[in-house]
């Protein structure tokens, strides 16, 4: 049980910022624990362990505790087979499915590898290979699309090393903000290579990031299925 000594410092309501009363001083020591505020006029107390063991103990309990953050990886077959099959569905289910237009499978599937692999160079050669094959497939302006994922590759594999992505709201909210750089990175590419430009939509955008967001609950889910730890 932590044995502590409790002193009052000062017992007059007017006295020195930088001295002690007479009436209340002590010795301080290296093992004392000093709980200081604007003033040590304001009856403030001081906490001093008794012993060594005790200030040890009194350490470990008010130490922050920090949970550490588990690494996972995915066998190579599973990525690859992802990335075919997000490129598939992204080429095929549009013909099917008009709301299928507005999903992205292999911008998701570059957030998903790249917090994964947590790799800021992987992320982007990832992110960049995708959206070259995309850009192929679609018959679009090649390389809009690498640079776009390109750069969600990197900004997913720097997020994840401060912070955790296992929780499904932290996962949300990166999500979010890698569709929406996505969705504005690329529209300033086409407004600048395209001539006429593109009408900017607002209400588009917001579309695209409403519907791959809800879409990455369902992917994300089951992409974790085949990870393991590291």
């Amino acid at each position: 049980m932590l044995a502590l000594r409790t002193l009052r410092l000062c017992e007059k309501r007017s006295c020195s910022s930088n001295s002690f009363p007479s009436s209340g001083y002590c010795r301080l020591t290296p093992l004392q624990i000093v709980n200081r505020q604007s003033s040590i006029c304001n009856r403030r107390f001081l906490l001093i362990p008794l012993d060594a063991a005790s200030l040890v103990a009194f350490t470990m309990m008010v130490a922050p505790v920090r949970r550490e953050i588990e690494v996972y990886r995915v066998h190579p077959v599973v990525m690859w087979v992802s990335v075919f099959v997000a490129l598939l569905l992204e080429t095929v289910l549009p013909i099917k499915i008009p709301l299928a237009r507005l999903f992205d499978f292999p911008l998701l599937v570059t957030i998903y590898f790249s917090l994964l692999r947590r790799s800021k160079v992987f992320g982007t050669l990832f992110g960049t290979a995708l959206g070259l094959l995309q850009d192929e497939l679609s018959h679009g302006l090649v390389g809009m699309s690498g640079m776009a994922n390109a750069l969600v590759g990197y900004v997913a594999a720097s997020a994840s090393f401060r912070f955790d992505f296992d929780r499904l709201m932290p996962r949300l909210m990166l999500t979010t903000l890698c569709v929406a750089v996505h969705g504005l990175f690329l529209a300033g590419l086409r407004a600048v290579l395209l001539d006429p430009p593109p009408t900017f939509h607002p209400l588009d955008l917001a579309s695209v990031i409403l519907v791959n967001v809800a879409l990455s609950i369902i992917l994300f889910q089951i992409l974790d299925r085949f990870r393991t730890l590291a």
